[in-house]
C-alpha cells in the first residue's frame, strides 16, 4: 500500500520511460537497472514511517467506501506515468549506484558525504541546460524575494520523498528537537 503515499511504476516501465525499451532478462545491463531502480523505489518508501502509511490506507479504505456509497470516484487516477517522465528516478539511480561504489580503503561502500555529492550535482546540471530556460523566476523587488518554478527532475516530490527514504536507510536523519543526553 505505500503506492498510495509516493508514485510507483514498475522496474520495466522505469526502464522503458528513461531508456525507451523493456527489459530483457538475462542481460546484465537490465539486470542492474533493475536492481537499481528497486532499491531507489524501496529507498523512496522509506521516505514515510510504517505508522503513516497505516494512516493513509486507512483513510483511503473510508474514502473507497463512501465514494461507493455516492457513486463516485474520491481520487484522481492512478497509474503509469507518461512515456519519458520519471520524475527523478534518472537522477536517483545514479545516486545509488554512486552510493554502492567501493569506498577508500577497507570501506565496503564509500561514505554518505560521497554519496551525498551525487544528489547535490543533478540541479547544478539542471541550470547549466538549455532545458533549464523554461524554468520560471518570480521576484520581488529585492534579491531575496526570489522563487524559481523549474522542471528540474532532482527538485520534484518524488526526488524528495526518496532523498529522505536514502538518509533514513543509511542513518542520516537528524531530529533538531531531539534531547541531548550528557
Amino acid at each position: 500500500m505505500g503506492h498510495l503515499c509516493v508514485p510507483f511504476q514498475c522496474p520495466n516501465c522505469q526502464s522503458q520511460n528513461i531508456r525507451g525499451c523493456d527489459l530483457r532478462k538475462g542481460e546484465m545491463s537490465n539486470e542492474v537497472f533493475e536492481c537499481v531502480v528497486t532499491r531507489a523505489i524501496l529507498d523512496a518508501f522509506w521516505a514515510r514511517l510504517s505508522k503513516t502509511v497505516a494512516g493513509h490506507v486507512r483513510e483511503v479504505k473510508l474514502m473507497l467506501k463512501y465514494g461507493h456509497i455516492f457513486d463516485m470516484e474520491p481520487f484522481p487516477p492512478l497509474g503509469s506515468w507518461p512515456l519519458y517522465q520519471h520524475l527523478g528516478m534518472l537522477q536517483a539511480i545514479m545516486v545509488v549506484m554512486r552510493s554502492r561504489e567501493k569506498g577508500r580503503g577497507d570501506k565496503k561502500y564509500v561514505q554518505y558525504a560521497t554519496a551525498r555529492k551525487a544528489r547535490s550535482t543533478p540541479p547544478v546540471l539542471w541550470e547549466s541546460s538549455p532545458t533549464a530556460g523554461a524554468d520560471i523566476t518570480l521576484s520581488t523587488s529585492n534579491v531575496r524575494g526570489k522563487y524559481i518554478a523549474t522542471w528540474c527532475p532532482s527538485k520534484g516530490r518524488w526526488y524528495q520523498r526518496f532523498e529522505t527514504g536514502i538518509n533514513a536507510r543509511s542513518g542520516n536523519i537528524v531530529s533538531q528537537d531531539r534531547a541531548y543526553m550528557l
